[in-house]
């Protein structure tokens, strides 16, 4: 009876369990760390084909991925002007550079004393009354050739400045009629790019390609905005969601992605 007792209690298990093996001495729990390997398992050194014996990927502690190309990236450079130069001549108005010292000379060559008569300088040298009237004579000659004098000068000066204005607008006149062409080809492309919303937005984009790119034709600069515009748009649009993986099945752009 007693064997039988003890097989059934060997078979179910008694209240009075064998204690387990303690651990080997010299054996300690190292403390576990998020992402690295349970103190619990045996780590015997060696890794599998994907993992390093930390528990992490090879490779991928420090890597970041790489920028993903858009279609923005042609125009990185667009909105960035030129360095100017500190050291470079400034560029001369419509009446050219001015320097008071040059005013100064060419007024320092001009003798006024030549239109005061001889008469009148004998006049004034006796003395009294007559002297008095010669000299006032003198003063209103000397005034009335300086006036002259000074309106001659003023016309040619205005016809100097007039002269450089005309060359400065005819210059620039292709510019001009560059940019009105580029922004009527880009308002009849589109009714969106005449809504009074976008127009700062274009004239901004027109005037800038305009500038950086001097050389180009008024279609070259329209068939860039409309690339940049498209390229814009591509950009801030969803990215469509993922398909189901059914081969007929299409992709669909996934709205709620996009409102978050």
């Amino acid at each position: 009876m007693s064997g039988i007792m003890s097989m059934f209690s060997n078979i179910m298990g008694s209240g009075n369990q064998a204690p387990a093996p303690a651990a080997a001495p010299g054996a300690q729990a190292a403390p576990s760390t998020p992402g690295s390997i349970p103190a619990t398992a045996p780590n015997t050194g060696a890794a599998n084909a994907n993992t390093a014996p930390n528990g992490t990927i090879p490779g991928n502690e420090n890597s970041n991925p790489a920028p993903e190309a858009t279609p923005l990236d042609q125009f990185a450079d667009l909105w960035k002007n030129e360095p100017t130069d500190p050291n470079a001549p400034k560029p001369a108005g419509i009446f050219g550079n001015v320097d008071p010292k040059k005013f100064m000379e060419a007024a320092g060559k001009i003798d006024f004393t030549k239109v005061v008569t001889p008469e009148q300088l004998q006049a004034i040298s006796q003395g009294g009354e007559g002297a008095m009237g010669a000299f006032a004579a003198a003063l209103n000659s000397v005034a009335q050739t300086t006036y002259a004098q000074s309106a001659f000068a003023s016309t040619k000066i205005v016809e100097q400045a007039l002269a450089r204005a005309k060359d400065s607008f005819i210059a620039e006149l292709p510019q001009h009629i560059k940019k009105q062409t580029v922004s009527e080809n880009l308002r009849n492309e589109s009714p969106v790019f005449q809504n009074p919303a976008v127009q700062p937005i274009i004239s901004a984009l027109e005037a800038q390609l305009t500038v950086k790119y001097p050389a180009a034709s008024a279609g070259e600069i329209t068939q860039m905005a409309k690339q940049y515009v498209e390229a814009l748009g591509t950009s801030f649009a969803p990215k469509p969601a993922a398909t189901s993986g059914n081969p007929g099945s299409k992709e669909e752009t996934d709205w709620s992605s996009f409102l978050q």
